[in-house]
């Protein structure tokens, strides 16, 4: 016995996979299943996809098989084809764009978070005099360094302290400020 089914199916067939059930049911008819899909696609809508079911005796379906679903098939196929075109196309775009290329270029930026910048006694005490300078006083008080962080600079911290206070206490005394 010679047929052309399989000739016949992939001449349908241009793209992707199948997979094909053939259940007998209990009345001697066939249950036929046949779902495209492409392995390549990763696509949640092609999951939304049901397989495409015939019922029928062996003769019906010896006689209709190709003419039921050569349609569903074309359509599947061309479906299939776009999807998979249209996630290349979005792939090259997206390699392609400017933004993406922005996108990269700042993700390498956080990844190098420039180095925190070292707090030093000269740079405590910078800020110290520029609150003083601006007359915050006590501003400046509450930011002088602690003599225990630089046990090395005590009697210089001191001077401050006293020289802030006094200054401070004038400001206050000032009728005029």
């Amino acid at each position: 016995m010679t047929t052309n089914f399989f000739q016949t199916f992939i001449g349908m067939q241009t793209h992707g996979a199948c997979t094909l059930n053939i259940k007998i049911t209990k009345e001697k008819k066939l249950a036929i299943s046949l779902l495209l899909y492409d392995e390549d696609i990763d696509e949640k809508a092609l999951k939304l996809i049901k397989p495409l079911t015939l019922y029928g005796t062996p003769a019906e379906l010896d006689n209709g098989f190709f003419d039921g679903v050569s349609e569903p098939i074309k359509q599947t196929v061309e479906l299939l084809t776009n999807l998979k075109e249209y996630k290349e196309g979005l792939t090259e775009a997206k390699k392609q764009s400017t933004m993406e290329k922005d996108k990269k270029d700042a993700k390498a930026k956080e990844k190098k978070p420039d180095a925190p910048k070292e707090i030093t006694f000269e740079t405590e005490m910078e800020k110290v005099d520029e609150l003083a300078a601006q007359g915050k006083f006590s501003e400046a008080l509450l930011k002088l360094p602690k003599e225990e962080k630089y046990p090395d600079h005590s009697e210089e911290l001191q001077a401050k302290r006293d020289e802030l206070w006094e200054k401070q206490d004038e400001k206050e005394n000032n009728l005029f400020s």
